[in-house]
């Protein structure tokens, strides 16, 4: 992937970021399909970057059901970064590669603190840290809107809604599987719902594409 694309390396020269990437000691690293890049209870370490693959955050409930709380497959996402700013908190989530993946660590020190000559590369970094963690923010409180919709209907309305473009097109990476762990139901519970939806006419489903056919009905 272009390296430029990277948020945390967002407006800065291809110098500045081989100087970043160099005084940060950061490393790029190979995890196979199903591999955990870090348990729920460890102590955040590294800021990660998707550089190829595929990744689930995931947590699982008391009664040993998975949920995805995000899926992350395009290069250049930023994640793991909440954590790195909550001293000493450990994770209470983990991370679980869904094919082979590669991804660019940043040690955690590198955000606490310029060196003594102020470089000015590091100072966009810090910068463009505090942009994602910002957008990363927006993104939590849109899925505890989701979440908090209340029923299964009420969720897939707001997460449609959420997601569609102005013609009212959904497209969606994520499997039926996928998109019920996000939304903390079953996949049955999920097929059922959306089955009737679609005989409501309200959507009209074809594979991962959704299309929705009557928002008054949808936003009410």
């Amino acid at each position: 992937m272009n390296i430029n694309t990277i948020a945390l390396f967002k407006n800065m020269s291809e110098e500045d970021i081989t100087k970043t990437l160099s005084c940060s000691g950061a490393k790029e690293q190979y995890f196979k399909k199903n591999s955990y890049l870090f348990h729920t209870g460890d102590i955040p370490a590294y800021l990660y970057i998707l550089t190829e693959g595929e990744v689930h955050v995931c947590k699982d409930t008391p009664n040993g059901n998975r949920l995805i709380m995000n899926t992350f497959s395009k290069p250049g996402t930023t994640f793991g970064e909440v954590y790195l700013f909550v001293d000493e908190k450990p994770y209470d989530f983990y991370v679980v590669t869904t094919k082979d993946t590669r991804v660019l660590c940043v040690p955690k020190h590198y955000f606490y603190q310029t060196c003594d000559r102020s470089c000015g590369h590091h100072q966009k970094v810090i910068k463009n840290m505090l942009s994602i963690l910002s957008e990363k923010a927006y993104f939590l409180n849109k899925k505890i809107q989701i979440i908090a919709a209340g029923s299964l209907r009420h969720k897939l309305a707001e997460f449609f809604l959420q997601n569609c473009t102005d013609e009212g097109i959904v497209t969606s990476s994520m499997s039926r599987e996928q998109l019920a762990d996000y939304l903390g139901v079953t996949r049955p519970s999920l097929s059922r719902e959306l089955m009737k939806m679609k005989e409501e006419g309200i959507l009209e489903i074809n594979r991962k594409q959704i299309k929705i056919l009557d928002f008054d009905l949808l936003e009410s």
